[in-house]
């Protein structure tokens, strides 16, 4: 016997929405008291038998539960994996080894008619190894069919001896070379159940063995995963992401089952294993008192789950179909893994029944009476509560009546025995073609009012499901009862009038169904809105949190010296004000933050006026401590400063662009003298005139005058004589809004605005930019008298006064001194005479004429470097001056200064 006969194919799973379990809880070593109430499936034929659907599922497993580590990958590589299906099983399984952790190991397997691994041994799912073994199975020509069982047992003796250990088979289940019996079927998921090894697998394929899948998956803990319809696709990170979650997922492998109502009987006797993600559902049949509970167990885990019994509901009759082919103690029995392999089969199960209506139907229509008997027994031993079976053989038997009557009006009269001969006035006897004719339209008026008849029963069941499709059904009958001309007339008129009538209550139903549903269009429309306002004030306080998140944190960098904290708290409570003005949290952060911002200012400033306030004061001591003025400070002579700012004035304005040739000749151009005598001439013509006069090239840009709205031909009216070309062209071009640029070796004629945008790069000391060289004499030749006035020679209220040199007098411990050019005073004693070479006085009045003064070398070696570097000579030599004392090179420091305090005598 092969696994397509244990049961019915067409069952895989069920409704959530129809009932709900118990959660429970695990204990070790101890069965825990639990009340936990839930609710069972139940469905009652109508010979008064109950079956039921109990959903076992546990919220949360211990620790030492099952989970797999290692995991062993059968790829199924047979013929009919090719294509879409091919490609999608690849991406399912790179997902799933992307999305498992580093510490799991895996192995891959190709299946076909053998099993050949890929890989040598348990290796990482990122490793190297991995990744090459998937290439492999994606080179692998899909050819034989699979032998699944085969391949099981091959991956358990490759599987090392471990709890954490799973396997996962990604194909569509068809283990069409090897057919797998019942019994091998038991002793394969026996010994997968007793090695605590669950079998999860995805099915995909043109066809998928389901039931197969499922046996294995609800027998061992494993989860079964299916691709959508044709014309679909599943996201292959979801998929693998959802094998790795079902890896991963703890299982609880229980060894035995009892039940608080020996009445009660299993489909399938074995405790099977439970999970925390899917249900482990078993089939029951009996008697059941209001309260079930099941408890599970192990040696080492216990759990109990109590149920209440809901009412009966007819549309659970899938529930009997199981119970067809059951037999006490059969080894395999049917339980579903998870609500969606038994929503599966309520699927599975009511296709079937729609498809043997509707092939008792046609029976019926072809006449077919057996065969549309057997369709109804059909549907009533699968469905006993369905009146379309019973409709079925009442329509069977009443038309193989009909025919009976029909035949028994054909047969020839009996024999009888001989009559007198009739009189001579009796009337000739009437033609037997018109009463078979009147029988024939009475059977065909018999069957056209069953016919109606059932169209409306019809319409009547699925008008309030589908009333579109029953009144298209009543007006397809309508229009076959009207074509009929065979049929009594008044009984014709009375079919019309019942389709009619029926018709008009579908066409109610149809207003009644179109009015539900604008009011649950309504509805939705409404719970939309709410549903919308909530996420908005829900959105809403979760960003005001986040706002009081935040200023909080900044008060806390602000407490922890960030002074722009607060500032940055203050403004985000603000924000949090504006968002929902009046609330509590962000009026009290928007008064906490401002005021703690407003007393660290007032902290800061304090101090700081505090620490400010030291400092003058101090400023003030170091001020009055005296400062010596001897030796002075020297100054180059004044001849050195004008050779100086000689020389600078070629670099004041440095212009970074070379001109070419031509352009220079242009420049040249320019300021030459030119004649312009036009009386109205265009000025396209002006400007070749220009250009052939002066030998120079001169372009106007048209574009640029047409964006200001001029044209090359503007008229041009001057008469100029004896004046420069620049000049010239100044006085044609401003007036039209025009100028000129010297561009590419050429004079373009272009508007002022363009003009404008065209820069050059030039290059301008600093110092002329920061203080103009007028400021600077100024400051150096009188007011505070160089470095006199604020602490002349650096004494406090001291130095000159204004005008000649300074002159002014000592202040407070300050230095005095005249010299020329606001030098210091020390500057007196340079070029003086020697004491002994002393007989006369210069006169003072005498006029000197420095181009007249004898040169002299520069003594003073840091000057001589100074003015080296700036002039780039290799000697510079100086004037004489009225006086100069013959010394050394003097730096002004504290350590000259000291040293010259020691010296005994001083030059004057």
């Amino acid at each position: 016997m092969s696994i397509s006969r244990f049961g019915i194919a067409t069952f895989v799973l069920a409704a959530s929405a129809l009932f709900c379990c118990t959660s429970v809880s695990f204990a070790e070593n101890a069965v825990p008291e639990i009340s936990n109430v839930g609710q069972i499936l139940s469905y009652e034929n109508t010979e008064g038998q109950h079956y039921f659907a109990l959903r076992l599922k546990a919220d949360r497993l211990p620790s030492n539960a099952h989970s797999g580590k290692q995991i062993a990958i059968l790829f199924d590589t047979s013929a009919s994996q090719v294509g879409e299906h091919r490609i999608q099983a690849l991406d399912v399984l790179k997902s799933f080894l992307k999305e498992l952790p580093n510490d799991s190991t895996v192995a891959v397997y190709a299946v076909d008619v053998q099993c050949t691994p890929f890989v040598n041994e348990f290796v990482a799912p990122q490793s190297r190894q991995a990744k090459l073994a998937v290439e492999s199975l994606a080179s692998r020509a899909p050819l034989g069919a699979t032998n699944l069982a085969q391949a099981m047992k091959t991956v358990m003796k490759g599987l090392k001896n471990q709890e954490t250990r799973s396997i996962l088979y990604i194909g569509d289940g068809m283990s069409s070379a090897q057919l797998i019996s019942v019994p091998e079927m038991a002793a394969l998921t026996q010994q997968l159940a007793h090695q605590n090894v669950p079998v999860h697998s995805y099915a995909v394929g043109p066809r998928k063995d389901l039931r197969l899948l499922g046996t294995l998956g609800v027998y061992t803990g494993g989860v079964v995963l299916t691709d959508l319809a044709e014309g679909k696709k599943d996201l292959p990170t979801k998929v693998g992401r959802e094998l790795a979650k079902a890896i991963q997922a703890p299982v609880f492998f229980p060894e035995k089952i009892q039940l608080s109502d020996k009445k009660l009987v299993l489909n399938t006797p074995q405790a099977l294993p439970i999970r925390t993600d899917r249900d482990t559902i078993y089939l029951a049949e009996g008697d059941l008192t209001e309260r079930l509970s099941v408890e599970l167990s192990n040696k080492n885990l216990s759990g109990i789950w109590k149920f209440n019994v809901p009412v009966a509901q007819a549309v659970n009759s899938f529930l009997a179909v199981p119970w067809v082919n059951y037999q006490p103690g059969q080894e395999v029995g049917i339980a579903f893994a998870g609500q969606r392999m038994m929503n599966l089969a309520r699927t599975g199960h009511e296709e079937h029944m729609a498809q043997l209506e509707f092939a008792g139907t046609q029976a019926i229509r072809s006449g077919n009476f057996e065969q549309a008997a057997k369709f109804g027994n059909l549907i009533q031993q699968l469905d006993p509560g369905n009146t379309r079976g019973d409709t079925l053989l009442k329509m069977s038997n009443k038309f193989k009546q009909d025919q009976l009557a029909q035949a028994d009006t054909k047969q020839p009269a009996a024999d009888a025995k001989a009559q007198p001969a009739a009189k001579g006035d009796a009337k000739p006897p009437i033609d037997d073609s018109i009463s078979k004719v009147e029988q024939l339209r009475q059977i065909k008026g018999a069957q056209m009012k069953i016919e109606v008849s059932n169209t409306i029963e019809e319409a009547q069941r699925i008008s309030a499901e589908n009333p579109d499709g029953a009144l298209g059904m009543l007006k397809r009958t309508l229009s076959f009862v009207k074509s009929t001309s065979d049929i009594e007339l008044d009984l014709k008129q009375q079919l019309e009038r019942r389709l009619n009538s029926m018709m008009v209550e579908v066409r109610s139903q149809i207003e009644v169904a179109e009015t539900r549903r604008i009011r649950q269009q309504q509805q939705l429309a409404q719970l939309e809105q709410q549903k919308r306002l909530v996420d908005k004030i829900l959105l809403e306080d979760e960003k005001l949190e986040q706002l009081i998140d935040r200023i909080r944190s900044l008060m806390q960098d602000g407490r922890h010296g960030d002074s722009d904290a607060y500032e940055e708290a203050e403004a985000v409570s603000r924000v949090a004000v504006d968002m929902e003005p009046g609330n509590g949290p962000a009026t009290a952060a928007l008064f906490t933050s401002e005021a703690a911002g407003q007393l660290d200012k007032v902290f800061r400033m304090r101090s700081l006026r505090s620490d400010r306030f030291l400092e003058t004061l101090y400023q003030v001591e170091l001020s009055h401590v005296p400062f010596p003025d001897e030796p002075p400070i020297r100054w180059p002579a004044a001849p050195v400063w004008t050779s100086l700012t000689e020389r600078r004035k070629k670099w004041a304005a440095v212009d970074l662009h070379k001109n070419s040739p031509a352009e220079q000749r242009i420049f040249e151009e320019l300021q030459k003298e030119t004649e312009a005598n036009f009386p109205d001439i265009p000025l396209s013509e002006v400007m070749t005139y220009f250009a052939d006069l002066h030998n120079i090239t001169i372009l106007i840009n048209s574009n640029d005058l047409g964006e200001e709205g001029l044209t090359p031909d503007e008229p041009v009216n001057v008469s100029l004589s004896g004046i420069k070309l620049k000049s010239a062209l100044n006085i044609i071009l401003k007036p039209i809004g025009l100028t000129y640029v010297v561009e590419d070796e050429v004079m373009k004629i272009t508007t002022i605005v363009k003009s404008d945008e065209i820069y050059t790069t030039r290059v301008y000391p600093v110092a002329d930019l920061v203080i103009s060289v007028a400021t600077q004499q100024q400051s150096v030749g009188s007011s505070q008298g160089g470095f006199g006035g604020q602490q002349g020679g650096f004494g406090q209220q001291g130095g000159g006064q204004q005008g000649f040199g300074g002159g002014g007098g000592f202040g407070q411990q300050g230095g005095g001194g005249q010299g020329f050019f606001s030098v210091g005073p020390e500057m007196l004693l340079m070029n003086a005479p020697k004491a002994k070479n002393a007989k006369k006085q210069p006169n003072k009045n005498a006029k000197v004429n420095p181009a007249k003064e004898e040169l002299q070398p520069i003594n003073d070696q840091e000057i001589k470097g100074i003015l080296n570097n700036i002039l780039g000579q290799a000697e510079v030599k100086q004037p004489k001056a009225q006086f100069q004392v013959q010394d050394n090179p003097f730096r002004f420091d504290n350590h000259t200064i000291e040293q010259l305090k020691k010296k005994p005598e001083i030059v004057k």
